[in-house]
């Protein structure tokens, strides 16, 4: 097992966010869909390319525990695509149905024989462990030991872990007991490509490797979506961008000259998403522009959505009702204790802590 290529959290699904939920492309797939067996395709190839001894998925192949008939379909698609390499995929918190993992959406791929599935903490031989995901409260520090090993491929929380700009965990494994019992991290769960810590000596060190496809608007802003590629042997690494990829981009302007600014700096190889906020008098120039650009395939933009500022002197006194609402409701303090509650902590599947730290940064 010396040259590894990994990826993670593609979240097969039929659609996400503002994606359109069908194909102009003459697939029978929708567009999130076809673009997850494109990505594979150039996978399978570049494993070729690369001479790769093992393929590594990091968890979250599926974005559910529940599975659609044609996201399965694609999935099959998508497998039938490889070339035979031996695969690895560890199970992802987005997989699992129970804590206990008895029942996870990766176990249909136990059908396929060049792929190994792992569900619990294991040694796999004499230099990579894996540690699928687990609530970090329980990765102990004994557990840690007992896979103590050169390489730890996982799916967890760690701390300090870069999610987009301005926002790291302030939750999850301490990086410290990972650089006691490994010379290298490689971790998926976290979609935005980051090194989490480093070790004193140069060759250790904790690495999100960050997903393969985007998922919505709350990814990272810069990030673009790819494939590790890691040598065992020369302890090279290497990042390849995913060209199939579609960019979720989240930009404010102020006029149609600014966001032409913005348009002109963006990479034409890659399909967007975008969403574009803008003062509310300024939204139909807005929106007459990005149709142009689209019209003349300047840019490769697959949806988009405007959203409008209004300034408090353009309310009117028709408004009464609105501006007591803004003044007289928190929906964001009103969420928060709501999840809080016995009944709310039902219904979120991350650690409360992790939900709150994202809903203060909104």
């Amino acid at each position: 097992m010396s040259r590894l290529l990994m990826y993670t959290d593609v979240h097969c699904s039929r659609t996400s966010s503002i994606l359109p939920p069908y194909s102009n492309e003459g697939s029978i797939y929708t567009t999130r869909l076809q673009m997850i067996i494109d990505s594979f395709k150039w996978m399978y190839e570049t494993a070729d390319r690369y001479q790769i001894d093992t393929i590594i998925n990091l968890g979250d192949l599926f974005d559910k525990n529940h599975l659609k008939c044609d996201e399965l379909t694609a999935v099959s698609d998508c497998y039938k695509l490889s070339h035979g390499i031996p695969e690895i995929h560890i199970v992802g918190n987005h997989e699992l149905l129970d804590e206990d993992k008895n029942f996870y959406a990766t176990s249909i791929l136990k059908n396929y024989s060049f792929i190994k599935i792992y569900d619990h903490p294991d040694v796999i031989n004499d230099e990579i462990s894996v540690l699928p995901y687990m609530n970090y409260k329980n990765i102990s520090y004994d557990l840690l030991d007992s896979i103590d090993n050169k390489i730890l491929l996982s799916h967890i929380d760690i701390k300090g872990s870069s999610v987009r700009s301005g926002y790291d965990l302030t939750c999850g494994v301490d990086p410290e007991f990972l650089l006691m019992n490994f010379d290298k991290v490689f971790n998926g769960h976290i979609h935005k490509r980051s090194i989490v810590k480093e070790g004193s000596d140069s060759d250790k060190y904790i690495m999100n490797i960050g997903s393969m496809s985007s998922i919505s608007f709350a990814d990272s802003n810069t990030y673009i979506p790819g494939i590790t590629v890691f040598d065992t042997k020369t302890n090279d690494v290497q990042f390849i961008e995913n060209p199939y990829t579609i960019l979720f981009r989240k930009f404010t302007a102020d006029s149609v000259s600014e966001l032409d600014k913005i348009f002109s700096n963006l990479d034409k190889k890659f399909r967007y998403v975008l969403c574009v906020t803008c003062p509310y008098e300024k939204r139909s120039d807005i929106d007459d522009y990005i149709n142009s650009r689209c019209e003349n395939n300047e840019i490769l933009i697959v949806a988009y959505k405007i959203c409008t500022t209004i300034n408090s002197h353009m309310l009117t006194p028709d408004n009464d009702i609105v501006r007591q609402f803004n003044l007289s409701t928190d929906i964001k303090s009103d969420f928060i204790s709501f999840i809080k509650s016995d009944e709310g902590s039902k219904q979120i599947k991350y650690p409360i802590d992790k939900v709150i730290d994202v809903l203060e940064e909104v």
